[in-house]
């Protein structure tokens, strides 16, 4: 932080630094990039961390159209199949392709995909998201591929929570004179 190249173009106080791990660093720099969009325009952001024999880099990769960050995020996917924020375990997750948990035989779930469920879902329930489109922006804002967001309104239909419709859930859904879908709760 202290390097002029770097305080030039990123200005985030040295104490701020200091309380992040080195592998998650990327987050504060992607929220401080974010923090410098203006409201009204979209922007999207997403990084990816690369683990090499002499040091960690990180990506973050921006787009003016959601096409653009939704096919980094494929890419992204397709590197890191658990998580897809880097080549390595960041979140020390310790997840082994195929093993399941002791207590519910089930398949483990990294935890940023946990929690992308869990808050998508509260937010469809308690009314904050109410169109496809708006699923489509969350699922793609929180790093996710549309595939996730997909998943939950599946299981939200199959809870009998969310009324069974036919959603557009992809850049699709962002185009001039798309049709968009309310979620009816059920």
């Amino acid at each position: 932080p202290d390097h002029p190249a770097i305080a030039k173009h990123i200005n985030i106080p040295k104490e701020e630094i200091d309380k992040y791990p080195w592998h998650k660093i990327h987050q504060l720099v992607l929220e401080f990039y974010k923090s410098l969009i203006p409201q009204a325009m979209e922007y999207y952001l997403a990084p990816f961390s690369l683990k090499k024999p002499n040091g960690l880099y990180g990506i973050i990769f921006g787009s003016h159209n959601v096409l653009g960050i939704e096919k980094f995020l494929n890419a992204a996917w397709k590197i890191d199949p658990e998580r897809g924020t880097a080549n390595f375990d960041i979140d020390n997750d310790n997840i082994i392709p195929g093993q399941g948990d002791l207590f519910t035989g089930k398949a483990q779930v990294p935890k940023k995909l946990e929690m992308f469920e869990k808050n998508l879902k509260e937010l469809i329930l308690q009314k904050q998201i109410t169109t496809d489109k708006k699923v489509y922006l969350y699922t793609i804002n929180s790093g996710m591929k549309t595939s996730h967001g997909r998943s939950v309104i599946k299981e939200l239909i199959k809870d009998k929570r969310l009324k069974k419709d036919t959603f557009e859930l992809s850049n699709k859904v962002c185009k001039r004179n798309s049709i968009i879908k309310h979620l009816k709760l059920v």
